[in-house]
């Protein structure tokens, strides 16, 4: 058997002592802690997600109810003082309720009645009268009798 030196026999073995712990270590990376840390974020991704999409579910629902109960004060046969309450009914929501920018009241025939616009009450009176018979929105809210959300607004 050759004779190796002390030297050599140290340095194989302090390689050897470093180099498995870190090939274990490395390999117990790999296959446990890896795939555990995407666990990890996938579910905080989905918490997320479900936390996101409870508060815009609950923004539009609330947005909802609001142009629900602001429909239910118009009647076709209102006088002018009081379309003229309704008109300020719209402003006041429109302006303390920040989660609508514009608010349409249209009639039956599809005419704008009544519009409120947060921020700029010049422009409502030039909306007034507007025919909405022909939009999409419109008729899709008459046939199916219920609220229609599109980018710029929920129409009932």
């Amino acid at each position: 058997m050759p004779v190796r030196p002390l030297r050599s026999i140290t340095v194989r073995y302090a390689a050897l002592a470093v180099g498995i712990p870190f090939l274990l270590m490395l390999l117990l990376w790999a296959c446990w802690l890896l795939p555990q840390v995407k666990r990890d974020l996938d579910n905080n991704q989905r918490q997320l997600a479900v936390a996101v999409a409870s508060e815009v579910e609950s923004y539009l629902e609330n947005a909802r109810a609001i142009i629900c109960s602001l429909a239910s004060f118009y009647d076709e046969s209102h006088t002018p003082a009081e379309m003229l309450r309704t008109q300020r009914l719209l402003d006041k929501n429109v302006e303390a309720l920040k989660r609508l920018n514009t608010c349409y009241l249209v009639d039956r025939s599809g005419r704008v009645v009544a519009v409120s616009i947060a921020g700029a009450p010049v422009n409502q009176h030039d909306l007034l009268g507007v025919d909405l018979s022909n939009n999409p929105l419109y008729t899709a809210t008459v046939k199916e009798r219920r609220e229609q959300w599109s980018n710029s607004y929920l129409s009932l």
